[in-house]
């Protein structure tokens, strides 16, 4: 992310991408002294400012699926991008929880899994979308 672009985003409080980023997290971690977002999720099973940091970009990726969820009734949350894919295991349960409180869906029918294709995921869907709509697939 351009700086410019990450200073713009990380403006707009109260969107998801300025809570729960990796530029978010690292931003707030450095206010604490640490050099970027792995150095607070490093640090965050041992409580204080970490755990905060990732305790509020878990609760604001857990109310958003909790949005989504109820606009779109998915039977899937895929968590990718750098931040979803290496620390799955530390998002996961927070959204879990928020869709066993859901009112709007069967229980148990959203499953919540990691993405599959890495850093590349937004290139071969839109590549996908390009040959699903010319015919070309």
């Amino acid at each position: 992310m351009r700086p410019r672009l990450a200073s713009f985003i990380l403006a707009q409080r109260g969107c998801w991408e300025s809570l729960a980023s990796g530029t978010a997290i690292a931003s707030l971690g450095s206010e604490s002294g640490f050099e970027d977002s792995r150095a607070v999720f490093a640090a965050h099973s041992n409580g204080g400012r970490p755990a905060a940091i990732i305790g509020q970009a878990t609760k604001a990726t857990a109310i958003a699926t909790w949005t989504l969820l109820h606009t779109f009734l998915p039977h899937r949350i895929i968590l990718g991008g750098g931040i979803g894919e290496a620390h799955f295991n530390v998002f996961a349960p927070s959204i879990r929880e928020q869709i066993s409180r859901a009112t709007q869906i069967p229980k148990r029918r959203v499953e919540v899994v990691k993405a599959e294709l890495g850093q590349d995921a937004g290139v071969i869907g839109a590549a996908a979308l390009v040959f699903q709509k010319t015919n070309l697939a």
